[in-house]
C-alpha cells in the first residue's frame, strides 16, 4: 500500500509545507511505500525529501512560474497534474493521499479520490472547499 504526498516548496513558498509532510511521513511505518510528488521550482527543498523518500517531479508547463502560491491553480492545470500522477502511479494500490498545497482544491481532490478514498488535506487557510476524508487545519474554527 502506497502513501502519496503532494507538496511543493520554493524560494517564494518556503519550506513549511515540506516539513509538515516530512513529519507526517515519519509516522508511516514503511518509508519505501511513500512517494512525494513535487514540482522542481526555483529554491525548492526537494533534496530533503530525497534523503529518505522517493520523489516524482511534476513537469512545470509554464516556462516562468509567476503563480501566486496562495491562489488556486486552474482546472486545466489541476487535471494535467492528475493525469501525470495516474501515469506515474500505474495502478499501484494507494492507501492514502496527503496534500499540503494552496493551489489545489476540490477539483484535484475529487479526481485523486478515484485512486484512493483516503484523502487527507493539510491546510492552514480556511478559504476554499475541499473533498477529503480528513482535514487538518490548526486555524480552523
Amino acid at each position: 500500500m502506497t502513501t502519496i504526498f503532494r507538496v511543493d516548496s520554493s524560494d517564494q513558498i518556503g519550506s513549511g509545507h515540506i516539513f509538515r509532510c516530512l513529519n507526517l511521513a515519519q509516522k508511516i511505518k514503511k518509508p519505501e511505500d511513500i512517494v512525494f510528488f513535487c514540482k522542481n521550482l526555483k529554491g525548492n527543498f526537494n533534496n530533503l525529501i530525497r534523503k529518505n523518500y522517493k520523489i516524482e517531479i511534476i513537469p512545470n508547463i509554464k516556462k516562468k512560474n509567476n503563480h501566486n502560491h496562495f491562489s488556486v491553480l486552474s482546472k486545466k492545470t489541476q487535471m494535467n497534474e492528475i493525469s501525470f500522477l495516474k501515469e506515474k502511479l500505474n495502478k499501484k494500490n494507494i492507501s492514502k493521499v496527503i496534500v499540503d498545497h494552496y493551489g489545489l482544491n476540490y477539483i484535484w481532490e475529487r479526481e485523486i479520490s478515484k485512486l484512493s478514498k483516503n484523502i487527507i488535506v493539510v491546510d492552514d487557510l480556511a478559504n476554499k472547499k475541499h473533498f477529503c476524508k480528513k482535514y487538518i487545519n490548526y486555524n480552523y474554527e
